[in-house]
């Protein structure tokens, strides 16, 4: 496998440290023995306020395959007990994951042994520290593909990572170059070699993550070019100058020939001419281009070429403003089969994850396709999320895989396909939970009738409100007992209290038993 470099992934931010401290617990009291190592934006300086956290479990002893899934599953029950909470499960990913918040509200997201993930970070890491550039258009580059719901390859664009080593090429291609090509001055510099064993291809592949890391010994820049300049330069580079035909986009490669052209034919992963080919720098088998389908390829460069004209008519103030006026969108979208689920049952099992409205556009049965996407449009990102949850479960005998997409992806389905769609109200119109908690206890000092109470009771237990619902089953009880027999017709009925007055005699009762509840208002 290759000695694993502790150095890796050191994040002295403070909140990065709390989740690795929190995950370390988890790992040490279920007795398993590793490593909790952040990696991704978080330690290479591309994050910002709506960042993930990314982190990796790298146990002692190798874990691959299902012996690396069981381990995660034991984390994501241990999870809880260390204040996280909302827990994702994505087992069925190609690199299974749990996405949780933690209790300061960041996302995380945790997998098993990603080292190459935690050597793609290093290497990004080191660009970043070689000029403030670099840094700077990554994350112009990234926020911009996320605003236009770009970065995700589930929907045939490119994730985010691809957007970052786009940007690496060209400071490579520009003239002069802003930095230049760490992997090969590592090449020929008798660098030992950093071999990394992965087995994400389905077997034992090792690879050679080693670079350039004596950052103080290279040369700086002559590149002088402002951020709106390389920005513009960018944008340009993608929709005028590379040819996506022949080329590939391959930071590992570049600047190694007079030319600075890679073919993408020459590489390990097969390419066609219509295909996009961007190498992972150290896992030569993946093209992150290969899941931007023909659609997303037309989009990402369209938008592309607007943006350079934004940016040349309005420099960067325009791109920003641009930017910040797109509206987010929490939407996620589920393959079904149309004949084993059907939209009633869909929508049922949404509505008992979410008590907000949100919106369903449902395959029409009949349709040439049996599986399908259906989609669902929320109104906040905590509904979203408590949706997501559901992940993995089953309809019957179908498994939900549940995953964020973008209007674009529910847009490009619409143009060939038929599909239902449906408003789908709120259980309750929406109030505030102490104003649903005041309903309840005032219903409870006028209702007279079993039926009053438990339409109250069922109010109380649709809100979560623990307190209102055992003081309506007590409330229950006592006209339950008040029902039989009427008395004899010599006999004189003792002095009762009013259903009002006992209702709050038994709110006087009950407070001593709910003193965090407080008393009534």
């Amino acid at each position: 496998m290759g000695r694993w470099d502790r150095r890796i992934g050191k994040a002295q931010d403070s909140v990065v440290t709390s989740v690795v401290d929190r995950i370390s617990a988890a790992a040490k009291h279920l007795g398993i023995d590793g490593d909790v190592v952040p990696f991704g934006s978080y330690t290479n300086t591309l994050y910002n306020a709506n960042s993930d956290c990314d982190v990796t479990f790298v146990p002692r002893e190798d874990a691959w395959g299902e012996a690396a899934l069981h381990i995660l599953k034991l984390i994501a029950q241990e999870l809880p007990s260390h204040g996280f909470k909302s827990i994702i499960q994505i087992f069925q990913a190609s690199t299974p994951i749990i996405k949780a918040i933690d209790p300061g509200g960041i996302e995380v997201d945790l997998c098993i042994g990603n080292y190459l993930g935690i050597y793609n970070s290093r290497l990004v890491s080191a660009y970043c520290q070689l000029d403030r550039r670099v840094g700077e258009v990554c994350r112009l580059v990234k926020q911009w593909a996320k605003s236009e719901e770009l970065s995700s390859s589930s929907d045939g664009h490119l994730n985010s990572y691809a957007f970052t080593l786009l940007s690496l090429y060209y400071l490579m291609s520009t003239s002069p170059p802003v930095v230049p090509n760490l992997q090969d001055l590592a090449s020929g510099s008798g660098h030992d070699s950093v071999k990394v064993v992965d087995w994400k291809w389905g077997q034992r592949i090792t690879w050679d993550c080693k670079f350039w890391e004596d950052l103080e010994l290279v040369p700086k820049s002559t590149n002088t070019d402002s951020i709106e300049k390389l920005l513009k330069g960018f944008f340009r580079y993608y929709t005028e100058e590379f040819d996506w035909s022949t080329r590939a986009v391959c930071v590992r490669l570049a600047m190694t020939n007079k030319a600075g052209i890679v073919p993408k034919f020459s590489l390990a992963s097969p390419a066609t001419k219509d295909g996009w080919y961007i190498e992972d720098p150290f896992d030569l088998r993946h093209n992150l281009g290969a899941k931007c389908v023909q659609e997303g390829r037309q989009r990402i460069l369209k938008l592309m070429e607007e943006t350079l004209r934004r940016l040349e008519d309005g420099g960067l103030p325009a791109f920003h403003s641009h930017r910040s006026s797109k509206k987010t969108k929490f939407m996620l979208k589920c393959r079904v089969h149309v004949e084993k689920v059907t939209l009633e049952d869909f929508k049922s099992t949404i509505t008992t994850s979410t008590k907000d409205s949100f919106e369903l556009h449902f395959p029409l049965a009949g349709r040439a396709k049996e599986v399908a996407d259906a989609f669902l449009i929320f109104k906040s990102k905590e509904s979203q999320r408590q949706v997501h949850e559901l992940n993995e479960r089953t309809i019957g005998e179908w498994q939900l895989r549940l995953m964020p997409c973008s209007t674009w992806a529910l847009d490009d389905v619409l143009t060939s396909a038929d599909y239902h769609h449906l408003e789908v109200p709120a259980k309750i119109a929406p109030k505030a939970q102490e104003n649903v908690a005041d309903q309840v206890r005032n219903g409870y000092r006028s209702a007279t009738t079993v039926a009053e109470v438990k339409e109250l009771i069922e109010l109380a237990t649709t809100h979560d409100l623990k307190y209102e619902e055992q003081l309506g089953l007590k409330r229950l009880k006592q006209l339950e007992a008040q029902a039989p027999a009427a008395p004899p017709p010599s006999a004189v009925p003792a002095p009762s209290l009013s259903a009002p007055a006992e209702a709050a005699k038994l709110e006087e009762t009950s407070a001593e038993d709910t003193k965090s509840r407080g008393t009534f208002q």
